[in-house]
Parts: C-alpha cells; sequence; structure tokens
C-alpha cells in the first residue's frame, strides 16, 4: 500500500517513504527471506519508479502466500 501512495500521491511522497522504510524494517524482522526481492523494491523506488516497484511487490506477496501455504502444510 505504501508503494502504491507514492506512485498516486507524489505530495505526501516524503511520508509514504517513512511509511515504507518502517515497514521494510518489520518485514525483515518477520521475514529475512525476503531480503533480495525487497532490495529490487528499494532500487527501484530510490529511482523514483514506483509502479515497477509495485511489479516487485507483487512478487513479495506470491512469497509472503507461498510462506503461508508452507506453513499450513507444515501443522
Amino acid at each position: 500500500m505504501a508503494i502504491q501512495l507514492m506512485y498516486v500521491d507524489g505530495t505526501n511522497l516524503s511520508t509514504h517513504h517513512n511509511t515504507y522504510w518502517s515497514l521494510v524494517r518489520d518485514v525483515l524482522k518477520a521475514a529475512p527471506g525476503t531480503l533480495s526481492i525487497i532490495d529490487r523494491m528499494n532500487d527501484i523506488i530510490l529511482g523514483s519508479r514506483y509502479y515497477k516497484a509495485l511489479k516487485v511487490a507483487k512478487k513479495l506477496i506470491e512469497y509472503e502466500e507461498e510462506a503461508i501455504r508452507h506453513a499450513r502444510r507444515s501443522t
């Protein structure tokens, strides 16, 4: 959502960036395996290419969905 807000609401970009970086820290703490995806998103965001970052964010969502499926199968 933070990336989507960067894409559509450039007037509050600083706020959306702060939210994004805070969320990144939380996600990396909870799921360090997401580092490579987040690194790609970070590079794209730092280049102000928010639409492309949204596409990479979809890969993060897919990773999380697979991790949840795996956890459910294990229990």
